[in-house]
């Protein structure tokens, strides 16, 4: 990836949603420390709404640890 680059998790939606407060939960094996943003997108034909955005600062775990990092937004 680096520095400015972008990765998309694309997920085909099996039903409707409702609009409500939802909780997710991203994981992620850290190996430097890094800020990262998010951006929750609606894509809908050729037209992108960005639902929801926020940063997050990740630092690797200590002891050379390399199990993933949970955390839980809402």
């Amino acid at each position: 990836m680096g520095s400015g680059g972008s990765q998309e998790a694309a997920y085909e939606l099996k039903g409707p949603v409702k609009a409500d407060t939802y909780h997710l939960v991203i994981d992620a094996v850290i190996i430097k420390p890094i800020d990262v943003t998010f951006d929750l997108i609606w894509r809908h034909g050729l037209t992108d709404t960005t639902l929801a955005t926020w940063q997050q600062h990740f630092d690797p775990l200590p002891g050379a640890d390399y199990d993933a990092q949970p955390n839980e937004y809402d």
